[in-house]
């Protein structure tokens, strides 16, 4: 960070979802952000707090307590930090009806919808009330798959679409063509200590309780794993670098939580 900031240029840091960094992480990555404001600038060093103005950090976050309890933990200012997001849900759900218009006209381009299905179809998307980015990634992504929409499939759509994020997992969970593998394998990445690799999962997947050797595994072709796991769950699991995830924190809560479904 010293060292971008002693190029004289403004630079301005993103990161994005702090909330969902692992714990450990978090904690050291808050603390690096909050020491290299403090470090140097406490003891009059006017060199060090030009590099400091010249980084910027902007970090974006659910209003998570651990988040904020992390960085008051570290920052001997007694800066204030405040997390928003509840408070611009209208703002937010605004900016979403603008990507539900943009989706739907792209959809209605691509499929040959007429503009009395494109407008029944925006009009019922946009009057979710709990509607947000995750969920309408979710929900439009089943859309896509459909070969076609005649006027039946409109209306089944509109019956259909998820009220929450929940919702959205749980019709792509139950549309899983071997959900007893997708069971499998979602108890494995909840299970594992850290992401576990293709080549883990693959493993660990084709284990029965019959197998008396490692040789009489019955893998999965390597290169087919990832797409194998996105036949099993949908976007509800991920493949990033080779190390399979969860798609979201979201998807943790709705496997662990509190709140009851089938999947559990």
């Amino acid at each position: 960070m010293r060292a971008v900031g002693s190029s004289g240029c403004e630079t301005i840091c993103v990161i994005d979802a702090l909330d969902e960094c692992e714990s450990r992480t978090r904690e050291r990555l808050i603390y690096s952000i909050v020491d290299f404001y403090q470090d140097r600038s406490s003891i009059g060093d006017h060199s060090s707090t030009d590099t400091q103005r010249a980084v910027k950090f902007l970090v974006t976050s659910r209003p998570d307590f651990r988040t904020v309890r992390d960085f008051t933990r570290w920052d001997r200012e007694g800066s204030e930090i405040r997390l928003y997001g509840e408070q611009e849900s209208e703002q937010i759900s605004q900016e979403i009806d603008i990507v539900i218009s943009h989706k739907i006209r792209l959809l209605a381009r691509t499929m040959g919808l007429r503009e009395s299905q494109r407008s029944a179809l925006e009009k019922n998307l946009t009057s979710i009330q709990h509607r947000t980015y995750l969920w309408l990634h979710l929900t439009f992504d089943d859309i896509s798959k459909r070969l076609e929409l005649r006027n039946k499939d409109i209306t089944e759509i509109i019956r259909n679409i998820p009220t929450n994020v929940d919702e959205a997992y749980t019709a792509m969970l139950n549309k899983s063509p071997d959900p007893h593998r997708a069971r499998k394998l979602l108890h494995i990445i909840l299970a594992a200590f850290e992401p576990m690799t293709l080549q883990e999962i693959n493993i660990a997947m084709v284990v029965e309780e019959c197998n008396t050797s490692f040789e009489a595994l019955d893998y999965w072709k390597l290169e087919t794993a990832a797409d194998r796991i996105k036949n099993i769950c949908g976007l509800f699991a991920t493949v990033v670098d080779s190390k399979v995830y969860l798609i979201h924190q979201t998807a943790r809560d709705f496997l662990v939580g509190e709140q009851k479904n089938d999947w559990k």
